[in-house]
Protein backbone atom coordinates (compact mmCIF):
# COMPACT_ATOMS: atom_id res chain seq x y z
CA UNK A 1 0.00 0.00 0.00
CA UNK A 2 1.31 3.49 -0.76
CA UNK A 3 0.59 4.78 2.65
CA UNK A 4 -1.22 1.87 4.67
CA UNK A 5 -2.52 3.33 7.89
CA UNK A 6 -2.61 1.89 11.46
CA UNK A 7 -4.88 4.60 13.77
CA UNK A 8 -7.10 5.32 15.57
CA UNK A 9 -9.89 8.04 14.59
CA UNK A 10 -12.18 9.78 16.68
CA UNK A 11 -14.88 11.57 14.40
CA UNK A 12 -16.01 14.97 14.28
CA UNK A 13 -18.76 16.53 16.81
CA UNK A 14 -20.75 19.28 14.64
CA UNK A 15 -20.91 21.30 17.51
CA UNK A 16 -17.88 20.53 19.43
CA UNK A 17 -19.96 19.77 22.31
CA UNK A 18 -17.85 16.84 23.54
CA UNK A 19 -14.06 16.04 23.88
CA UNK A 20 -12.41 13.53 21.62
CA UNK A 21 -8.90 12.91 21.32
CA UNK A 22 -7.01 13.04 18.02
CA UNK A 23 -4.96 10.03 17.50
CA UNK A 24 -1.17 10.18 16.35
CA UNK A 25 -0.89 9.95 12.54
CA UNK A 26 1.53 7.12 11.10
CA UNK A 27 2.16 5.97 7.59
CA UNK A 28 3.41 2.59 6.10
CA UNK A 29 4.12 2.57 2.61
CA UNK A 30 4.28 -0.31 0.35
CA UNK A 31 6.46 -0.79 -2.98
CA UNK A 32 4.39 -3.32 -4.92
CA UNK A 33 6.03 -3.78 -8.21
CA UNK A 34 8.77 -5.55 -10.38
CA UNK A 35 8.46 -9.03 -11.76
CA UNK A 36 10.93 -11.76 -12.00
CA UNK A 37 10.67 -14.93 -13.74
CA UNK A 38 11.99 -18.78 -13.73
CA UNK A 39 12.83 -21.80 -15.81
CA UNK A 40 11.28 -24.20 -12.49
CA UNK A 41 9.11 -26.74 -13.32
CA UNK A 42 6.58 -28.61 -11.02
CA UNK A 43 4.97 -31.89 -11.99
CA UNK A 44 1.86 -30.64 -10.22
CA UNK A 45 1.57 -27.50 -12.48
CA UNK A 46 -1.26 -28.75 -15.18
CA UNK A 47 -3.73 -29.77 -12.68
CA UNK A 48 -2.99 -26.81 -10.60
CA UNK A 49 -3.84 -24.59 -13.97
CA UNK A 50 -7.31 -26.59 -14.05
CA UNK A 51 -8.06 -26.55 -10.21
CA UNK A 52 -7.66 -22.63 -11.17
CA UNK A 53 -10.11 -22.80 -14.30
CA UNK A 54 -12.30 -24.48 -12.40
CA UNK A 55 -12.73 -22.23 -9.59
CA UNK A 56 -13.55 -19.69 -11.69
CA UNK A 57 -16.24 -21.76 -13.02
CA UNK A 58 -17.73 -22.19 -9.71
CA UNK A 59 -17.53 -18.40 -9.46
CA UNK A 60 -19.73 -17.70 -12.29
CA UNK A 61 -22.67 -19.94 -10.44
CA UNK A 62 -23.20 -17.41 -7.78
CA UNK A 63 -25.07 -14.59 -7.49
CA UNK A 64 -22.08 -13.07 -5.55
CA UNK A 65 -19.67 -13.11 -2.84
CA UNK A 66 -20.42 -10.92 0.39
CA UNK A 67 -17.84 -10.30 3.35
CA UNK A 68 -18.23 -7.82 6.26
CA UNK A 69 -15.70 -4.82 6.50
CA UNK A 70 -15.11 -3.23 9.98
CA UNK A 71 -13.07 -0.63 11.39
CA UNK A 72 -10.69 -1.52 14.05
CA UNK A 73 -9.71 1.47 15.45
CA UNK A 74 -8.57 2.64 12.52
CA UNK A 75 -7.37 -0.23 10.75
CA UNK A 76 -10.46 -1.71 8.25
CA UNK A 77 -10.61 -5.11 8.29
CA UNK A 78 -12.53 -8.05 6.10
CA UNK A 79 -13.61 -11.36 8.23
CA UNK A 80 -12.27 -13.75 6.34
CA UNK A 81 -12.10 -17.71 6.82
CA UNK A 82 -9.04 -19.91 5.44
CA UNK A 83 -8.09 -23.33 4.99
CA UNK A 84 -9.94 -26.90 6.49
CA UNK A 85 -10.35 -26.81 8.94
CA UNK A 86 -11.51 -23.39 8.94
CA UNK A 87 -9.09 -20.75 10.60
CA UNK A 88 -10.09 -16.93 11.17
CA UNK A 89 -8.59 -14.83 8.37
CA UNK A 90 -8.80 -10.90 9.25
CA UNK A 91 -7.52 -9.12 6.11
CA UNK A 92 -6.80 -5.49 5.62
CA UNK A 93 -8.95 -4.97 1.90
CA UNK A 94 -6.47 -2.80 -0.18
CA UNK A 95 -6.85 -1.55 -3.59
CA UNK A 96 -3.16 -0.63 -3.90
CA UNK A 97 -1.51 -4.00 -3.76
CA UNK A 98 -2.26 -7.36 -5.24
CA UNK A 99 -1.11 -9.92 -2.99
CA UNK A 100 -2.97 -11.85 -0.62
CA UNK A 101 -0.99 -13.30 2.52
CA UNK A 102 -1.64 -13.84 5.85
CA UNK A 103 0.82 -14.63 8.60
CA UNK A 104 1.56 -18.50 9.09
CA UNK A 105 3.51 -21.13 11.36
CA UNK A 106 6.06 -22.02 11.87
CA UNK A 107 6.89 -18.32 12.79
CA UNK A 108 10.42 -16.77 12.49
CA UNK A 109 8.72 -13.29 12.97
CA UNK A 110 5.66 -12.74 13.22
CA UNK A 111 3.14 -9.82 14.85
CA UNK A 112 0.86 -10.52 17.61
CA UNK A 113 -2.72 -11.26 16.19
CA UNK A 114 -6.06 -11.91 18.39
CA UNK A 115 -6.68 -14.91 16.49
CA UNK A 116 -5.13 -18.32 15.62
CA UNK A 117 -2.09 -18.37 13.53
CA UNK A 118 -2.60 -20.28 10.38
CA UNK A 119 -0.75 -23.29 10.10
CA UNK A 120 -0.18 -24.90 6.53
CA UNK A 121 0.39 -28.40 7.63
CA UNK A 122 -2.15 -28.75 9.52
CA UNK A 123 -4.58 -27.83 6.33
CA UNK A 124 -5.95 -30.66 4.13
CA UNK A 125 -6.70 -27.95 0.98
CA UNK A 126 -3.22 -26.42 0.99
CA UNK A 127 -1.17 -26.59 -1.61
CA UNK A 128 2.00 -25.05 -2.63
CA UNK A 129 2.22 -23.42 -5.79
CA UNK A 130 4.54 -24.48 -8.87
CA UNK A 131 8.01 -22.14 -9.26
CA UNK A 132 6.65 -21.86 -12.83
CA UNK A 133 3.27 -20.88 -12.27
CA UNK A 134 2.44 -17.20 -13.36
CA UNK A 135 1.34 -16.57 -9.77
CA UNK A 136 4.87 -17.14 -8.30
CA UNK A 137 6.25 -14.93 -10.93
CA UNK A 138 4.40 -12.23 -10.13
CA UNK A 139 5.66 -11.60 -6.69
CA UNK A 140 7.50 -8.57 -6.31
CA UNK A 141 10.71 -10.54 -5.10
CA UNK A 142 10.62 -14.09 -5.52
CA UNK A 143 12.80 -17.34 -5.51
CA UNK A 144 12.44 -20.21 -5.89
CA UNK A 145 14.33 -24.04 -4.85
CA UNK A 146 12.02 -26.33 -3.87
CA UNK A 147 9.32 -23.68 -3.06
CA UNK A 148 8.00 -20.40 -4.75
CA UNK A 149 9.25 -18.85 -1.76
CA UNK A 150 7.94 -14.14 -1.61
CA UNK A 151 9.00 -11.23 -0.44
CA UNK A 152 6.45 -8.04 -0.32
CA UNK A 153 8.44 -4.86 0.74
CA UNK A 154 6.78 -2.22 2.34
CA UNK A 155 8.23 1.23 3.95
CA UNK A 156 7.14 -0.06 7.51
CA UNK A 157 8.65 -3.59 6.99
CA UNK A 158 7.80 -6.98 4.70
CA UNK A 159 6.22 -9.97 4.21
CA UNK A 160 8.11 -12.96 3.08
CA UNK A 161 7.42 -16.90 3.03
CA UNK A 162 5.74 -19.41 0.59
CA UNK A 163 3.47 -19.11 -1.88
CA UNK A 164 0.37 -21.96 -1.97
CA UNK A 165 -2.93 -22.24 -2.85
CA UNK A 166 -6.02 -22.75 -0.24
CA UNK A 167 -9.98 -22.41 0.31
CA UNK A 168 -10.93 -18.62 1.60
CA UNK A 169 -14.40 -18.25 2.70
CA UNK A 170 -16.61 -15.44 2.40
CA UNK A 171 -19.37 -15.31 4.34
CA UNK A 172 -21.08 -18.56 3.33
CA UNK A 173 -19.17 -18.97 -0.02
CA UNK A 174 -15.78 -20.80 0.34
CA UNK A 175 -13.66 -20.75 -3.02
CA UNK A 176 -10.92 -22.84 -3.53
CA UNK A 177 -7.41 -22.65 -4.60
CA UNK A 178 -6.87 -18.99 -4.07
CA UNK A 179 -3.20 -18.55 -4.52
CA UNK A 180 -1.96 -16.43 -1.38
CA UNK A 181 1.38 -15.90 0.48
CA UNK A 182 1.89 -18.03 3.63
CA UNK A 183 4.47 -15.41 5.59
CA UNK A 184 6.38 -16.93 8.10
CA UNK A 185 8.78 -13.83 8.50
CA UNK A 186 6.75 -10.38 8.90
CA UNK A 187 7.74 -7.15 10.45
CA UNK A 188 5.31 -5.42 8.63
CA UNK A 189 2.50 -5.26 11.04
CA UNK A 190 -1.59 -5.28 10.14
CA UNK A 191 -2.71 -3.96 13.27
CA UNK A 192 -5.55 -5.91 14.82
CA UNK A 193 -5.57 -8.19 11.77
CA UNK A 194 -3.28 -11.35 10.38
CA UNK A 195 -2.58 -10.19 6.86
CA UNK A 196 -3.53 -8.69 3.63
CA UNK A 197 -6.23 -8.82 1.20
CA UNK A 198 -5.11 -7.37 -2.51
CA UNK A 199 -7.50 -6.05 -5.14
CA UNK A 200 -5.35 -4.42 -7.05
CA UNK A 201 -5.56 -4.91 -11.11
CA UNK A 202 -2.51 -7.49 -10.83
CA UNK A 203 -2.52 -11.92 -11.44
CA UNK A 204 -2.30 -12.09 -8.02
CA UNK A 205 -5.04 -10.01 -6.72
CA UNK A 206 -8.39 -12.02 -5.22
CA UNK A 207 -10.57 -9.51 -8.09
CA UNK A 208 -8.06 -11.06 -10.73
CA UNK A 209 -8.23 -14.59 -9.58
CA UNK A 210 -11.68 -14.58 -9.51
CA UNK A 211 -12.16 -13.41 -13.04
CA UNK A 212 -14.16 -10.86 -11.96
CA UNK A 213 -14.99 -7.78 -13.51
CA UNK A 214 -17.50 -5.63 -10.99
CA UNK A 215 -17.24 -5.09 -7.15
CA UNK A 216 -17.72 -2.72 -4.56
CA UNK A 217 -17.32 -1.66 -1.37
CA UNK A 218 -18.43 0.37 1.37
CA UNK A 219 -16.09 1.79 4.47
CA UNK A 220 -17.33 2.32 7.53
CA UNK A 221 -16.92 4.58 10.01
CA UNK A 222 -14.38 4.77 12.92
CA UNK A 223 -15.59 1.33 15.25
CA UNK A 224 -18.14 0.51 13.21
CA UNK A 225 -18.56 -3.06 11.73
CA UNK A 226 -21.21 -2.76 8.88
CA UNK A 227 -19.01 -2.27 5.61
CA UNK A 228 -19.54 -4.37 2.81
CA UNK A 229 -17.08 -5.82 0.60
CA UNK A 230 -19.21 -6.88 -2.78
CA UNK A 231 -17.56 -8.98 -5.40
CA UNK A 232 -19.35 -9.60 -8.76
CA UNK A 233 -22.94 -9.74 -8.17
CA UNK A 234 -25.22 -7.69 -10.33
CA UNK A 235 -27.37 -7.62 -7.57
CA UNK A 236 -25.76 -6.25 -5.04
CA UNK A 237 -24.27 -3.59 -7.22
CA UNK A 238 -27.72 -1.79 -7.52
CA UNK A 239 -27.36 1.15 -5.12
CA UNK A 240 -29.88 1.53 -2.50
CA UNK A 241 -29.40 5.21 -1.84
CA UNK A 242 -31.68 8.08 -3.31
CA UNK A 243 -28.51 10.04 -4.10
CA UNK A 244 -27.52 10.15 -7.27
CA UNK A 245 -24.74 7.82 -8.62
CA UNK A 246 -21.84 9.29 -10.52
CA UNK A 247 -19.36 8.06 -12.97
CA UNK A 248 -15.53 8.84 -13.24
CA UNK A 249 -13.49 6.85 -15.14
CA UNK A 250 -10.93 4.36 -13.94
CA UNK A 251 -7.74 5.16 -15.82
CA UNK A 252 -4.65 2.88 -16.40
CA UNK A 253 -1.35 3.86 -15.68
CA UNK A 254 1.45 1.21 -17.58
CA UNK A 255 4.06 2.19 -14.97
CA UNK A 256 1.95 0.70 -12.06
CA UNK A 257 -0.42 -1.10 -13.43
CA UNK A 258 -2.19 -2.69 -10.51
CA UNK A 259 -3.20 0.92 -9.22
CA UNK A 260 -6.87 2.64 -10.02
CA UNK A 261 -5.92 5.92 -10.64
CA UNK A 262 -8.40 8.92 -10.82
CA UNK A 263 -8.72 12.07 -13.00
CA UNK A 264 -9.16 14.76 -10.41
CA UNK A 265 -9.52 18.08 -12.05
CA UNK A 266 -10.07 20.30 -9.29
CA UNK A 267 -11.05 20.73 -5.79
CA UNK A 268 -13.08 23.32 -3.78
CA UNK A 269 -13.11 24.91 -0.77
CA UNK A 270 -17.09 26.39 0.79
CA UNK A 271 -17.16 28.47 -2.53
CA UNK A 272 -13.75 28.88 -3.38
CA UNK A 273 -12.52 26.75 -6.51
CA UNK A 274 -8.76 26.05 -5.52
CA UNK A 275 -6.17 27.82 -8.24
CA UNK A 276 -4.43 24.16 -8.68
CA UNK A 277 -2.02 24.06 -11.38
CA UNK A 278 -3.38 22.48 -14.86
CA UNK A 279 -2.76 18.35 -14.66
CA UNK A 280 -1.21 18.39 -10.93
CA UNK A 281 -3.46 14.99 -10.14
CA UNK A 282 -2.95 13.63 -14.27
CA UNK A 283 -0.70 10.55 -14.33
CA UNK A 284 3.04 11.94 -16.06
CA UNK A 285 4.73 10.20 -19.17
CA UNK A 286 7.30 9.13 -16.56
CA UNK A 287 4.80 6.92 -14.85
CA UNK A 288 5.04 8.98 -11.82
CA UNK A 289 2.03 11.58 -10.24
CA UNK A 290 -1.45 10.77 -10.04
CA UNK A 291 -3.95 10.05 -7.63
CA UNK A 292 -4.79 6.53 -6.62
CA UNK A 293 -7.67 5.61 -5.16
CA UNK A 294 -6.70 3.58 -2.01
CA UNK A 295 -8.79 1.56 0.24
CA UNK A 296 -6.58 0.38 3.11
CA UNK A 297 -5.28 3.80 3.53
CA UNK A 298 -7.59 5.96 6.15
CA UNK A 299 -5.82 9.53 5.47
CA UNK A 300 -5.67 11.06 1.88
CA UNK A 301 -2.02 11.90 0.98
CA UNK A 302 -2.13 15.21 -1.40
CA UNK A 303 1.20 16.23 -3.00
CA UNK A 304 2.54 19.64 -3.61
CA UNK A 305 1.39 22.31 -4.30
CA UNK A 306 -2.35 21.14 -4.02
CA UNK A 307 -2.41 20.52 -0.48
CA UNK A 308 -0.14 24.14 0.44
CA UNK A 309 -3.46 25.59 -1.20
CA UNK A 310 -5.70 23.64 0.70
CA UNK A 311 -4.17 24.45 4.05
CA UNK A 312 -3.96 27.54 3.45
CA UNK A 313 -7.30 27.78 2.36
CA UNK A 314 -9.54 25.88 5.13
CA UNK A 315 -7.39 28.32 7.65
CA UNK A 316 -9.00 31.15 5.81
CA UNK A 317 -12.05 30.23 5.84
CA UNK A 318 -11.73 28.41 9.11
CA UNK A 319 -10.50 32.06 10.73
CA UNK A 320 -8.28 30.32 12.97
CA UNK A 321 -4.32 29.88 13.58
CA UNK A 322 -2.38 27.07 12.68
CA UNK A 323 -1.99 24.17 16.03
CA UNK A 324 1.22 24.16 17.96
CA UNK A 325 0.33 21.03 18.44
CA UNK A 326 0.68 19.63 14.61
CA UNK A 327 3.61 18.07 14.97
CA UNK A 328 3.19 16.03 18.26
CA UNK A 329 -0.08 14.60 16.50
CA UNK A 330 1.77 14.03 12.97
CA UNK A 331 -0.96 15.56 11.15
CA UNK A 332 0.13 18.34 8.47
CA UNK A 333 -3.08 20.57 8.43
CA UNK A 334 -4.46 21.13 12.54
CA UNK A 335 -6.20 24.48 13.42
CA UNK A 336 -6.73 26.11 16.86
CA UNK A 337 -10.01 26.94 18.43
CA UNK A 338 -11.38 28.54 21.54
CA UNK A 339 -12.67 25.48 23.58
CA UNK A 340 -16.07 24.44 23.60
CA UNK A 341 -16.82 26.76 20.83
CA UNK A 342 -18.76 26.22 17.62
CA UNK A 343 -16.72 26.67 14.46
CA UNK A 344 -18.14 26.62 10.97
CA UNK A 345 -16.50 24.16 8.52
CA UNK A 346 -16.73 25.03 5.05
CA UNK A 347 -17.73 22.06 2.42
CA UNK A 348 -15.28 20.22 0.64
CA UNK A 349 -15.91 19.23 -3.04
CA UNK A 350 -13.57 17.15 -5.37
CA UNK A 351 -14.23 17.60 -9.22
CA UNK A 352 -13.56 14.34 -10.69
CA UNK A 353 -13.96 14.03 -14.76
CA UNK A 354 -16.67 13.34 -16.38
CA UNK A 355 -18.10 16.02 -14.36
CA UNK A 356 -18.55 14.30 -11.12
CA UNK A 357 -18.18 15.78 -8.34
CA UNK A 358 -17.92 14.21 -4.71
CA UNK A 359 -19.05 16.79 -2.11
CA UNK A 360 -17.59 15.42 1.46
CA UNK A 361 -19.74 14.91 4.34
CA UNK A 362 -17.68 17.03 7.29
CA UNK A 363 -16.56 14.04 9.37
CA UNK A 364 -15.10 12.83 6.16
CA UNK A 365 -12.34 15.09 6.30
CA UNK A 366 -11.79 16.86 9.66
CA UNK A 367 -11.11 15.64 13.39
CA UNK A 368 -11.08 17.69 16.43
CA UNK A 369 -10.58 17.54 20.07
CA UNK A 370 -13.01 19.94 21.68
CA UNK A 371 -11.79 20.11 24.84
CA UNK A 372 -8.25 20.88 23.65
CA UNK A 373 -9.51 23.09 21.02
CA UNK A 374 -7.52 21.19 18.20
CA UNK A 375 -9.14 20.50 14.87
CA UNK A 376 -7.04 18.31 12.15
CA UNK A 377 -7.64 17.69 8.22
CA UNK A 378 -7.66 14.15 7.64
CA UNK A 379 -5.45 14.64 4.35
CA UNK A 380 -1.44 15.09 4.77
CA UNK A 381 1.16 16.28 2.88
CA UNK A 382 2.25 13.80 0.12
CA UNK A 383 5.85 13.75 -0.42
CA UNK A 384 6.15 10.21 -2.55
CA UNK A 385 5.34 11.44 -6.12
CA UNK A 386 1.47 10.01 -6.32
CA UNK A 387 -1.69 11.61 -4.51
CA UNK A 388 -4.10 8.93 -2.86
CA UNK A 389 -7.44 9.06 -1.88
CA UNK A 390 -8.11 6.98 1.39
CA UNK A 391 -10.49 5.47 3.78
CA UNK A 392 -11.78 8.53 5.66
CA UNK A 393 -12.98 10.09 2.53
CA UNK A 394 -14.43 7.24 1.31
CA UNK A 395 -16.41 6.61 4.39
CA UNK A 396 -20.54 5.38 3.94
CA UNK A 397 -19.64 5.92 -0.13
CA UNK A 398 -20.78 2.93 -1.78
CA UNK A 399 -17.38 2.48 -4.53
CA UNK A 400 -18.01 0.52 -7.70
CA UNK A 401 -15.81 -0.47 -9.86
CA UNK A 402 -16.71 -2.09 -13.28
CA UNK A 403 -13.46 -2.68 -15.21
CA UNK A 404 -15.45 -3.67 -18.54
CA UNK A 405 -16.76 -0.64 -18.17
CA UNK A 406 -13.35 1.05 -17.53
CA UNK A 407 -14.88 3.47 -15.07
CA UNK A 408 -15.92 3.96 -10.63
CA UNK A 409 -19.47 4.62 -9.78
CA UNK A 410 -19.86 6.64 -6.33
CA UNK A 411 -22.79 7.39 -4.28
CA UNK A 412 -23.50 8.35 -0.60
CA UNK A 413 -24.95 5.32 0.75
CA UNK A 414 -25.21 3.53 4.78
CA UNK A 415 -23.34 1.12 4.44
CA UNK A 416 -25.50 -1.15 6.48
CA UNK A 417 -28.45 -0.43 3.92
CA UNK A 418 -26.12 -2.27 1.00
Amino acid sequence: MDKFLALSVLLLQFCFSSSLTIPAATNNILINHAISSSNYDHPRKHDLHRKIKTRRAKLTSFEGVTAEIENVEGTYLVNLVIGTPPVSFLASPTTVTDLIWTQCKPCKHCFNQSTPIYNRSKSSSFSKLPCSHELCKASYIHSCNSDCRYKQKYLGGSSEGVMGTETITFGSHSVPDIAFGCGNSNTFVVSHGSGVLGLGRGPQSLVSQLGIRRFSYCLPYYAESNGRLLLGSEVQHQQNSKTEIQSTPLVLNPSNSSFYYLTLHGITVGETKLQIPKGMFEVRKDGGGGLIINSGEMLTAMEQPAFGLLKDEFKSQLKLPFADKKSSLGYDACFSFEPKSNVEVPKLIYHFDRFADLVLPVENYVFTDSENGVMCLAILEGNEGVSTFGGIHQSNINMMFDLNKGELSFAPVHCKEL
